[in-house]
């Protein structure tokens, strides 16, 4: 079943619980295609149903350098689809679109948990960067703000050869 495509062929509120593992990344090339995908899994969702999401985090190298994954998928992406985060953005005029009142679907963040890269982990503690009472996460975003840009050059190299049966 290509997900992006929808509706889906399923029933409605017949799913007690889903598992997304490094799929919701992948999904949505398109707001649109991403609301469809939110709308659908809200209708196919019984009350109380439990969505579990893996994604790679949005700023690293896993997330980056893969050209099929076409949307960052954040705790804050969802929040936007709880009607209770959407109020509480509106009553102090946060900018937040408020996707769950939009598209008539609610969803609680029941819980979010970042698991660290362990190698950089490792080698940060290891040069006292961080201290063995540090929580990786608190340093995420100060690291990934690092670096703001990142500068190349492509050579064009000419005549390309193109493999047998390729299009041109």
């Amino acid at each position: 079943m290509d997900l992006d495509q929808t509706p889906w062929d399923l029933p409605d509120g017949v799913a007690e619980e889903v598992l997304l593992n490094h799929v919701l990344e992948h999904l949505g090339a398109s707001t649109a295609s991403f609301l469809g995908v939110m709308g659908e899994l809200y209708r196919v969702c019984c009350d109380g149903a439990l969505i579990r999401i893996n994604v790679p985090h949005p700023l690293h190298e896993h997330y980056r350098t893969d050209p099929s994954h076409v949307r960052p998928v954040t705790p804050q992406t969802l929040s936007m689809f709880s009607q209770a985060e959407c109020d509480q953005a509106a009553a102090v005029a946060s900018p937040m679109t408020p996707w769950a009142h939009i598209l008539g679907v609610d969803f609680e963040l029941a819980s979010v948990q970042y698991v660290p890269d362990a190698h950089t982990e490792t080698v940060l503690r290891e040069r006292g960067v961080l201290r063995q009472d540090d929580r990786a996460e608190d340093f995420a975003e100060i690291f990934a703000n690092l670096i703001a840009e990142i500068r190349m050059e492509l050579r064009v190299r000419k005549p390309a050869t193109r493999a047998e049966g390729q299009p041109a």
